[in-house]
């Protein structure tokens, strides 16, 4: 699995008009990352096709990592 295949990128949350950065794996809409009432916060969404996200866990640790200091650079 590789690193390359995340894209994170600012945008708006997929339900509000509010400041998200959004994570996407191979193309898929992934996760994003926004703040709720103070707190950074995470939501994943469904795989579209398959049961569910399988990641080696250090990667996706350390992408989640970048998002959120994406995110907070947005703040």
């Amino acid at each position: 699995m590789k690193i390359s295949k995340f894209k994170i990128e600012k945008g708006m949350r997929s339900d509000r008009d509010e400041k998200a950065v959004l994570i996407h794996f191979d193309g898929k809409f992934f996760a994003e990352v926004f703040d709720k009432q103070g707190v950074v916060t995470i939501r994943f969404y469904g795989h579209p096709t398959e049961k569910w996200w399988e990641f080696f866990y250090d990667q996706v640790i350390d992408v989640l990592r970048k998002a959120k200091e994406v995110f907070l650079e947005m703040m």
